[in-house]
């Protein structure tokens, strides 16, 4: 699973975890991350629905969450990360 640890350190900005086998849902203590520029996870097993929270991540320029285990619909709460410029999800 993605360590919790990670979401102690609000001015982290990278957060790459591609290819790691990790597993279970994207913790929710990450909203935390406030400065978070990219986070990385594919390529692994996470499962669930891509959380709405992720919207609040308003630094956010690279989201990759594809080959994985998600689920559902694109929460339209990221169409506030008006910094986004690569999306993945497939």
């Amino acid at each position: 699973s993605i360590p919790e640890t990670l979401a102690t350190n609000p001015g982290l900005q990278d957060v790459i975890l591609y290819d790691n086998f990790l597993e279970g849902p994207i913790p929710e203590k990450m909203r935390n991350v406030v400065s978070l520029r990219r986070l990385i996870l594919a390529g692994n097993s996470l499962l669930g629905n891509i959380p709405e929270w992720l919207g609040e991540l308003t630094d956010l320029e690279m989201l990759m969450l594809n080959d994985n285990q998600l689920q559902g619909t694109l929460p339209r709460h990221l169409a506030n990360l008006t910094k986004l410029t690569h999306l993945y999800v497939h």
